[in-house]
């Protein structure tokens, strides 16, 4: 099952469930009532810990961040390495260890003896 919750995401199911199960508890007269937010709150907590939404997966959506979603993996893939690692040509080679090329300066002096 892969991630389609983020955390911000799963942070305000997780709220909602709170608030869901207080007004179940203390607000709602209704017996059916009650059941019903009691049944959101569950499947609001459910899909926050879990970090899987099945609405979420059976409309190709997600707000997860993480590397474990299919739609990061779809858009790595449809991203060519060559595109990302591209260097300048003042840019460090990788042999130098981060540190700046030096490109020689062309002057029309000549040098001193």
């Amino acid at each position: 099952m892969k991630h389609n919750v983020g955390k911000t995401d799963a942070t305000f199911r997780t709220v909602a469930a709170a608030v869901l199960i207080v007004l179940a508890l203390f607000v709602a007269e209704a017996a059916w009532l009650r059941i019903l937010l009691a049944v959101l709150a569950a499947g609001s907590a459910a899909t926050a810990f879990l970090k899987f939404c099945p609405i979420y997966h059976s409309l190709d959506r997600t707000t997860s961040d993480d590397g474990d979603d299919e739609a990061a993996d779809q858009t790595m893939a449809a991203t060519p390495d060559d595109s990302v690692h591209e260097t300048s040509p003042t840019s460090a080679p990788a042999e130098t260890g981060g540190a700046p090329a030096v490109r020689p300066t062309q002057t029309s002096e000549k040098p001193l003896e």
